[in-house]
Formats: structure tokens, C-alpha cells, sequence
């Protein structure tokens, strides 16, 4: 909804099915120049990544974790499984939600957009972040809940399960499972 409200804000008409099927998953700096129809300098980018962060969290005050999101992470920890989260959500984002959530320290390793160059559904993010857990990608499980997330996912040779809080899972089916929140995951079945 904050990307729509932005974009749709500077004149260039989205909508929400272009949103997530061309858009979602990617980064800004993949996501403006071809919503704007012209290339954009760095400064440029920065400046409406930081406008559009600022409507998110200027809309996203009611923030919660999806149904079994803090026991899973619990159990991972208690099971002394290595935890990272990979997203393309700038950094302003990702505090904001850490933060709200209370999960410093959670993570073991976290891998933003400026980390990498390509967005999904380019592997390159899920295997930067295996790099830095040490671990062969065929040993990770990841939880993603866009399409080119998965794709990306899959591509590094990784087991995905799906959450189908944005996508029906009828569109999520690359991935190994599917799942409507954490709280019916088991750890211990991958």
C-alpha cells in the first residue's frame, strides 16, 4: 500500500496487481528506473527510497508478527539453528521492524539490499547470505512470502517454505511447502 501511495503520489500510476507481479520482491534500485520509464541517478534513488520508506512507516504503526513467527524463531534458537534474515528492505525498514518487534540480537547474520547488487529473483541475496552463515545452501530453510522470493530461493538450491500471507498459494507452488502463518511449522520434519 506504501509503494502504491508513493508512486501513485509522483503521477505514475500502479496498481496493485502490477505492484506484486512485476515489482514486489525486487529492489528500488531495480523498481524505480523501470516504474519511471528512465534511468536514475544514485541520489535520485536514495531520495525516493527514503520518501517511500517514510510512507510505509508512516502506515505501518500497527505492527505485529505473523501467528507463531516469535515461537519459531525461539525454537530455531533452542535447536541451535543458525537464523538470518535476507531482505531487500532498506535499512530504515528492517530497524523499524526489528525494533517493534523486539528481535536485536535475534539474527545471527542479516543481509539488506545494500548488500547485494540484483534483486529477486536473482539468487544472488540467498546465497550472500549463506556465505555468511557458513552454510551450504542446500542446508538452508527459508521462509518467503513473494513469488520472486521463492523463485530466488530455489534457484540457490535452498528448501523453501512458502507463506501465502500476500500470494494464494495456487501462485507460491515452485516452493516445497506452503504454510498460512508459523504456527504450523516443525522444525524438526525438515
Amino acid at each position: 500500500k506504501a509503494f502504491l501511495e508513493f508512486i501513485n503520489g509522483k503521477g505514475t500510476p500502479l496498481t496493485l496487481k502490477d505492484y506484486v507481479t512485476k515489482y514486489q520482491g525486487h529492489s528500488n534500485k531495480e523498481n524505480f528506473p523501470a516504474i519511471f520509464g528512465k534511468k536514475l541517478s544514485k541520489k535520485e534513488i536514495v531520495s525516493f527510497t527514503n520518501e517511500k520508506e517514510e510512507v510505509y512507516r508512516r502506515m505501518y504503526t500497527q505492527v505485529e508478527p505473523l501467528g507463531g513467527f516469535l515461537e519459531i524463531l525461539d525454537k530455531a534458537k533452542s535447536m541451535g539453528l543458525k537464523i538470518a534474515l535476507a531482505t531487500l528492505a532498506p535499512k530504515q525498514n528492517r530497524d523499524y521492524i526489528i525494533d517493534k518487534l523486539n528481535l536485536r540480537g535475534v539474527f545471527d547474520v542479516i543481509v539488506g539490499d545494500e548488500g547485494v547488487s540484483k534483486g529477486k529473483p536473482d539468487l544472488e541475496i540467498y546465497l550472500s547470505t549463506a556465505k555468511e552463515l557458513g552454510i551450504d545452501p542446500k542446508d538452508c530453510l527459508v521462509f518467503e512470502d513473494s513469488i520472486p522470493g521463492v523463485q530466488s530461493a530455489k534457484r540457490a538450491g535452498m528448501k523453501v517454505v512458502a507463506l501465502s500471507t500476500t500470494h494464494q498459494p495456487t501462485d507460491l507452488t515452485e516452493a516445497d511447502f506452503i504454510i498460512p502463518n508459523f504456527s504450523e511449522v516443525d522444525l524438526t520434519s525438515f
